[in-house]
Protein backbone atom coordinates (compact mmCIF):
# COMPACT_ATOMS: atom_id res chain seq x y z
CA UNK A 1 0.00 0.00 0.00
CA UNK A 2 1.33 3.25 -1.02
CA UNK A 3 0.32 6.14 1.43
CA UNK A 4 1.38 10.01 0.66
CA UNK A 5 2.59 11.66 4.27
CA UNK A 6 5.17 14.44 3.58
CA UNK A 7 4.42 17.92 2.47
CA UNK A 8 7.05 20.26 2.52
CA UNK A 9 8.40 23.61 1.41
CA UNK A 10 11.23 22.31 0.01
CA UNK A 11 13.30 19.27 -0.69
CA UNK A 12 16.15 19.74 2.12
CA UNK A 13 12.69 19.56 4.69
CA UNK A 14 11.39 16.55 2.80
CA UNK A 15 14.43 14.43 2.62
CA UNK A 16 15.41 15.26 6.79
CA UNK A 17 11.79 14.40 7.87
CA UNK A 18 12.45 10.76 5.61
CA UNK A 19 15.52 10.13 6.78
CA UNK A 20 14.17 10.54 10.54
CA UNK A 21 11.31 8.32 9.19
CA UNK A 22 12.70 5.42 7.22
CA UNK A 23 14.91 4.13 10.20
CA UNK A 24 18.24 2.77 10.42
CA UNK A 25 21.06 3.14 8.54
CA UNK A 26 19.36 5.32 5.49
CA UNK A 27 19.90 5.61 1.84
CA UNK A 28 19.40 8.61 -0.04
CA UNK A 29 19.19 7.51 -3.72
CA UNK A 30 19.55 11.05 -6.16
CA UNK A 31 19.24 10.87 -9.71
CA UNK A 32 19.53 14.55 -10.13
CA UNK A 33 21.75 17.27 -9.12
CA UNK A 34 18.76 19.46 -7.19
CA UNK A 35 18.70 15.72 -4.83
CA UNK A 36 21.89 16.03 -4.63
CA UNK A 37 22.13 19.36 -3.17
CA UNK A 38 19.29 19.07 -0.61
CA UNK A 39 21.09 15.79 0.78
CA UNK A 40 23.59 18.17 0.91
CA UNK A 41 22.12 20.86 2.95
CA UNK A 42 20.51 18.14 5.20
CA UNK A 43 23.92 17.88 7.39
CA UNK A 44 23.01 20.93 8.63
CA UNK A 45 20.05 20.34 10.35
CA UNK A 46 19.87 19.61 13.64
CA UNK A 47 19.30 15.65 14.92
CA UNK A 48 19.55 14.28 11.17
CA UNK A 49 21.24 11.02 11.25
CA UNK A 50 24.23 10.12 9.09
CA UNK A 51 22.90 8.76 5.52
CA UNK A 52 24.51 6.87 2.53
CA UNK A 53 24.48 8.23 -0.76
CA UNK A 54 23.69 6.74 -4.13
CA UNK A 55 23.69 8.88 -7.26
CA UNK A 56 24.45 8.41 -10.86
CA UNK A 57 27.93 9.82 -12.38
CA UNK A 58 26.82 13.16 -13.59
CA UNK A 59 25.34 14.75 -10.20
CA UNK A 60 28.25 13.57 -8.33
CA UNK A 61 30.85 15.06 -10.74
CA UNK A 62 29.29 18.24 -10.34
CA UNK A 63 28.89 18.24 -6.78
CA UNK A 64 32.66 17.30 -6.28
CA UNK A 65 33.54 21.10 -8.02
CA UNK A 66 31.37 22.50 -5.58
CA UNK A 67 33.86 23.44 -2.42
CA UNK A 68 30.37 23.56 -0.93
CA UNK A 69 28.02 20.98 -1.54
CA UNK A 70 31.14 18.37 -1.43
CA UNK A 71 31.58 19.49 2.04
CA UNK A 72 27.95 19.16 3.37
CA UNK A 73 28.26 15.57 1.81
CA UNK A 74 31.14 14.72 3.58
CA UNK A 75 29.70 15.97 6.81
CA UNK A 76 26.67 13.71 5.88
CA UNK A 77 28.54 10.29 5.33
CA UNK A 78 28.75 8.04 7.64
CA UNK A 79 32.11 7.15 6.49
CA UNK A 80 33.93 7.58 3.05
CA UNK A 81 32.65 4.71 1.29
CA UNK A 82 29.04 5.98 2.10
CA UNK A 83 28.81 7.83 -1.42
CA UNK A 84 28.85 5.52 -4.23
CA UNK A 85 27.89 6.12 -7.90
CA UNK A 86 27.19 4.23 -10.98
CA UNK A 87 27.47 4.97 -14.52
CA UNK A 88 24.06 4.26 -15.53
CA UNK A 89 21.44 6.55 -14.51
CA UNK A 90 19.33 6.31 -11.49
CA UNK A 91 15.68 6.68 -12.32
CA UNK A 92 14.30 7.40 -8.94
CA UNK A 93 14.67 9.92 -6.04
CA UNK A 94 14.20 7.25 -2.73
CA UNK A 95 14.88 7.31 0.98
CA UNK A 96 15.60 3.91 1.85
CA UNK A 97 15.43 2.76 5.44
CA UNK A 98 14.85 -0.41 7.88
CA UNK A 99 11.47 0.17 8.11
CA UNK A 100 10.49 2.25 5.50
CA UNK A 101 10.75 3.55 1.91
CA UNK A 102 9.90 6.63 0.63
CA UNK A 103 9.84 7.83 -3.07
CA UNK A 104 10.32 11.62 -3.55
CA UNK A 105 7.77 14.19 -5.61
CA UNK A 106 7.15 17.57 -6.69
CA UNK A 107 4.15 18.63 -6.21
CA UNK A 108 4.07 22.39 -7.84
CA UNK A 109 6.02 24.78 -5.80
CA UNK A 110 6.23 22.68 -2.95
CA UNK A 111 7.77 19.02 -2.20
CA UNK A 112 7.09 15.97 -0.35
CA UNK A 113 6.96 12.02 -0.15
CA UNK A 114 5.38 8.86 -0.72
CA UNK A 115 5.92 5.80 1.30
CA UNK A 116 6.18 2.41 0.49
CA UNK A 117 5.17 -0.62 3.49
CA UNK A 118 5.20 -3.96 4.13
CA UNK A 119 6.15 -6.05 1.11
CA UNK A 120 6.48 -3.37 -0.98
CA UNK A 121 9.24 -1.59 1.12
CA UNK A 122 11.13 -5.13 1.59
CA UNK A 123 11.12 -5.01 -2.34
CA UNK A 124 12.42 -2.14 -2.75
CA UNK A 125 14.66 -1.79 0.13
CA UNK A 126 16.71 -4.94 -1.50
CA UNK A 127 16.39 -3.93 -4.94
CA UNK A 128 18.17 -0.53 -3.72
CA UNK A 129 20.40 -2.21 -1.18
CA UNK A 130 21.94 -4.12 -4.13
CA UNK A 131 22.66 -1.30 -6.25
CA UNK A 132 24.38 0.03 -3.74
CA UNK A 133 26.42 -2.31 -2.71
CA UNK A 134 27.78 -3.30 -6.57
CA UNK A 135 27.89 0.78 -7.20
CA UNK A 136 31.37 2.79 -7.15
CA UNK A 137 32.91 4.85 -3.70
CA UNK A 138 33.56 8.22 -4.07
CA UNK A 139 36.16 10.30 -3.39
CA UNK A 140 34.66 13.77 -2.80
CA UNK A 141 38.40 15.37 -2.39
CA UNK A 142 37.17 17.68 0.30
CA UNK A 143 36.74 17.07 4.07
CA UNK A 144 33.67 17.56 5.96
CA UNK A 145 32.69 20.99 6.53
CA UNK A 146 32.56 20.44 10.73
CA UNK A 147 35.86 19.21 10.70
CA UNK A 148 36.84 21.92 8.66
CA UNK A 149 35.89 24.24 11.11
CA UNK A 150 36.81 22.30 14.10
CA UNK A 151 40.21 22.53 12.57
CA UNK A 152 39.99 25.52 11.83
CA UNK A 153 38.90 27.33 15.20
CA UNK A 154 41.57 25.01 17.21
CA UNK A 155 45.32 26.08 14.94
CA UNK A 156 43.89 28.55 13.33
CA UNK A 157 41.71 30.75 16.08
CA UNK A 158 38.43 31.23 16.77
CA UNK A 159 38.27 34.59 15.34
CA UNK A 160 39.50 33.19 12.17
CA UNK A 161 37.22 30.30 11.61
CA UNK A 162 34.14 32.42 12.85
CA UNK A 163 34.82 34.40 9.66
CA UNK A 164 35.28 31.41 7.28
CA UNK A 165 32.32 29.86 8.60
CA UNK A 166 30.09 33.32 8.05
CA UNK A 167 31.72 32.78 4.41
CA UNK A 168 30.89 29.91 3.40
CA UNK A 169 27.22 29.96 5.14
CA UNK A 170 26.65 33.00 3.39
CA UNK A 171 27.56 31.10 -0.07
CA UNK A 172 25.49 28.12 0.79
CA UNK A 173 22.11 30.29 0.84
CA UNK A 174 23.50 32.55 -2.51
CA UNK A 175 23.71 31.21 -5.97
CA UNK A 176 26.61 30.37 -8.19
CA UNK A 177 28.25 27.79 -5.29
CA UNK A 178 30.27 26.68 -8.66
CA UNK A 179 31.93 29.66 -9.54
CA UNK A 180 33.38 30.59 -5.74
CA UNK A 181 35.95 28.07 -4.57
CA UNK A 182 36.50 27.55 -0.82
CA UNK A 183 40.51 28.20 -1.32
CA UNK A 184 39.48 31.86 -2.19
CA UNK A 185 37.62 32.72 0.39
CA UNK A 186 40.04 30.72 2.86
CA UNK A 187 42.69 32.50 1.27
CA UNK A 188 40.94 36.30 1.65
CA UNK A 189 39.89 35.80 5.28
CA UNK A 190 43.35 35.05 6.08
CA UNK A 191 44.52 38.64 4.49
CA UNK A 192 41.81 40.15 6.69
CA UNK A 193 43.19 38.46 10.08
CA UNK A 194 47.30 38.97 8.41
CA UNK A 195 48.20 35.71 8.14
CA UNK A 196 51.18 34.39 6.71
CA UNK A 197 50.61 32.55 3.25
CA UNK A 198 52.63 29.96 4.10
CA UNK A 199 51.05 28.93 6.90
CA UNK A 200 47.68 28.98 5.85
CA UNK A 201 49.13 27.27 2.64
CA UNK A 202 50.65 24.20 5.08
CA UNK A 203 46.76 24.47 7.24
CA UNK A 204 45.12 23.46 3.92
CA UNK A 205 47.42 20.94 2.99
CA UNK A 206 46.99 19.43 6.51
CA UNK A 207 43.37 19.73 6.41
CA UNK A 208 43.32 17.95 3.16
CA UNK A 209 41.31 20.63 1.84
CA UNK A 210 44.42 21.93 -0.73
CA UNK A 211 47.73 21.77 -1.31
CA UNK A 212 50.16 24.67 -1.02
CA UNK A 213 50.38 25.46 -4.64
CA UNK A 214 46.48 25.88 -4.97
CA UNK A 215 46.60 28.16 -2.42
CA UNK A 216 49.56 30.13 -4.09
CA UNK A 217 47.34 30.13 -6.81
CA UNK A 218 44.19 31.58 -5.31
CA UNK A 219 46.40 34.47 -3.44
CA UNK A 220 47.90 35.17 -7.01
CA UNK A 221 44.05 35.30 -7.93
CA UNK A 222 42.77 37.39 -5.09
CA UNK A 223 45.66 39.57 -5.46
CA UNK A 224 45.15 40.25 -9.19
CA UNK A 225 41.92 41.09 -8.35
CA UNK A 226 42.84 43.76 -6.13
CA UNK A 227 41.22 42.56 -3.23
CA UNK A 228 44.49 41.46 -0.99
CA UNK A 229 47.93 42.72 -0.87
CA UNK A 230 51.01 40.90 0.25
CA UNK A 231 54.47 42.45 2.68
CA UNK A 232 57.81 40.68 3.32
CA UNK A 233 57.79 39.13 6.48
CA UNK A 234 61.73 38.16 7.25
CA UNK A 235 62.76 34.31 8.34
CA UNK A 236 65.37 33.27 9.89
CA UNK A 237 66.09 30.36 7.32
CA UNK A 238 65.30 30.66 3.57
CA UNK A 239 63.60 32.85 1.22
CA UNK A 240 61.09 36.22 3.43
CA UNK A 241 57.38 34.94 3.88
CA UNK A 242 54.78 36.61 2.76
CA UNK A 243 51.93 37.92 5.14
CA UNK A 244 48.44 38.59 3.67
CA UNK A 245 46.50 41.74 3.84
CA UNK A 246 43.37 42.94 2.76
CA UNK A 247 44.15 45.43 0.24
CA UNK A 248 42.01 48.59 1.60
CA UNK A 249 38.99 46.79 1.36
CA UNK A 250 35.81 46.58 4.41
CA UNK A 251 34.72 43.18 4.39
CA UNK A 252 32.54 43.55 7.94
CA UNK A 253 30.48 40.32 7.86
CA UNK A 254 30.77 36.39 6.20
CA UNK A 255 28.56 37.61 3.19
CA UNK A 256 30.80 40.65 1.79
CA UNK A 257 33.91 37.95 2.13
CA UNK A 258 32.11 35.97 0.45
CA UNK A 259 31.05 38.52 -1.99
CA UNK A 260 33.87 39.72 -3.06
CA UNK A 261 35.33 36.42 -3.90
CA UNK A 262 32.15 35.69 -6.26
CA UNK A 263 32.62 39.04 -8.10
CA UNK A 264 35.66 38.18 -9.28
CA UNK A 265 33.79 34.88 -11.32
CA UNK A 266 30.84 37.75 -12.52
Amino acid sequence: MMVANIHEADAATVLATAIDKVGDDPLIVAPTREVVDAAAAVADREAVPTARVLAAAEPFRAARRDFFCATRLADLAADPDAIRTRQSSVDDAVVVGSQQVFALVSCGDRAGAVSAVGDDADRLREGYESTFADADPVTLRTPGRQTLLERASEELGEGFAADFEAAVDAADEGEGGDLTDGVSVLVLVGATHGRQLYRLGSWAEDADLASKATVSRAKQRLEDAGLIETEKVPADVGRPRQRLRAAGESFPDGEALYDAVAAIDD
